[in-house]
């Protein structure tokens, strides 16, 4: 007789008491030093924070700012060793929640997050040098993908999307 357990995904909101597991994942997960600043204003931001937890071990975080219907991600990042294990799901709860667009930035050296999200059809919108001051080099990604929109007004919204 097989035993199989099942695999939990719970999406928990940031805290004062988990603060330092989400300091923690992003001084792991990103090439970036974040200053006091973002996490106080994380503790702010409410349903737009959250922590993955898989199995009962966080492994994960997200930050994003709603902007209409744009969802900006700050930060998506997964621990390693619980990559590919569909903590991913939060991006289709974007399509539930009438989300057209979610954009980020990417560093142009960080080839694996680069490959995960063109998988996930985000495209390369443009690329923006010095953007990051405090890694070299400071070039940045900005990727896109938008969500219920036929092909067409996809290549179109892509020329407009910061116009």
């Amino acid at each position: 007789m097989e035993c199989s357990k099942k695999r939990r995904i719970d999406l928990v909101d940031l805290t004062e008491n988990n603060l330092g597991v989400f300091r923690m994942l992003h001084q792991v997960i990103f090439p970036i030093t974040y200053d006091e600043r973002f996490y106080e204003e994380s503790l702010k931001m409410g349903e737009l924070v959250k922590l993955a937890y898989f199995n009962d071990i966080c492994v994960g975080c997200i930050r994003c700012q709603l902007e209409n219907k744009k969802l900006y991600l700050m930060t998506l990042g997964v621990l390693a060793a619980y990559r590919g294990l569909g903590i991913d799901h939060i991006l289709q709860q974007a399509k539930k929640q009438n989300i057209e667009t979610i954009y980020l930035h990417v560093w142009t050296e960080n080839k694996e997050a680069i490959d995960w999200y063109t998988k996930r059809e985000f495209r390369i919108l443009e690329t923006l040098s010095n953007y990051y001051t405090k890694i070299h080099p400071g070039t940045a990604y900005v990727l896109i993908h938008f969500y219920s929109i036929c092909p067409y007004l996809k290549a179109k919204n892509m020329m407009n999307f910061f116009h």
